[in-house]
C-alpha cells in the first residue's frame, strides 16, 4: 500500500490530521468569537443591565450619559448613569416609603428649568427624579433581594458598595505604571 510518495503510513496520518486541523481552525475561531462577543449568557449586546427582569438598554445608558453631560454639571461616566438607572425604582420606594409624597414630572421639570435647562428631556427628568429620591431618602436603599445582572462591558454589580464597579480588562496596561518595576 503506497500511502504517499514515500509509502509512510504515519506521514499520511500526520498530513491528513494537519489538513483537518487547518480546515477546522476557522470554524473553531468563529465559535470562540461568538462566545466572547456574547458577553454574558442570556444578555444581549444591547442590554446594559437587567434589574428584577426589567431591561436597561445600552442605548438608554448612552443617551442618559450624553444628556446629563450636556448640562453644566460635573461629567459622569456611563457606569455612574447605569447605577442611577438601576436604583430608579428602589430609590422611589425608599423615598415614598419614608412618608414623602411622590415627586412628579412637573416638579422635576420646574426644578431643572430653574437651574437653567429650558426644556428638559424625559431622560433628564427621570435621572434627576432618581437623584432627588436618593437625596430625600437619606441613604442609598438596599438592593438585597433585588436581582441585578450587569453587562460586563459596564463592569460588575457590587452589593457591598451598592454600585456598578467599572472593570479594566487585564489586557489594558495603565500607562502611568509603564516602566515601573
Amino acid at each position: 500500500m503506497d500511502c504517499l510518495a514515500g509509502g509512510d503510513m504515519m506521514g499520511a496520518v500526520r498530513i491528513a490530521t494537519t489538513s483537518l486541523t487547518r480546515a477546522a481552525r476557522p470554524a473553531t475561531a468563529l465559535a470562540l468569537g461568538a462566545l466572547v462577543l456574547s458577553g454574558c449568557a442570556g444578555m444581549s449586546g444591547s442590554t446594559a443591565a437587567v434589574v428584577d427582569g426589567q431591561e436597561i438598554t445600552v442605548a438608554e445608558v448612552q443617551q442618559a450619559t450624553a444628556e446629563f453631560n450636556a448640562l453644566p454639571v460635573t461629567p459622569v461616566t456611563p457606569t455612574d448613569v447605569l447605577t442611577l438607572l438601576i436604583y430608579a425604582d428602589a430609590a422611589e420606594e425608599a423615598y415614598t416609603g419614608a412618608g414623602n409624597p411622590a415627586i412628579t414630572d412637573a416638579q422635576v421639570t420646574a426644578m431643572l428649568q430653574q437651574s437653567g435647562i429650558a426644556e428638559p428631556t424625559p431622560t433628564q427628568v427621570d435621572l434627576y427624579r432618581t437623584i432627588a429620591h436618593l437625596q430625600g431618602a437619606g441613604d442609598v436603599p438596599s438592593t438585597e433581594g433585588v436581582e441585578i445582572e450587569v453587562n460586563p462591558r459596564f463592569g460588575t454589580w457590587d452589593p457591598e458598595a451598592r454600585q456598578v464597579m467599572a472593570q479594566t480588562p487585564s489586557w489594558i496596561t495603565d500607562v502611568a505604571t509603564l516602566g515601573q518595576n
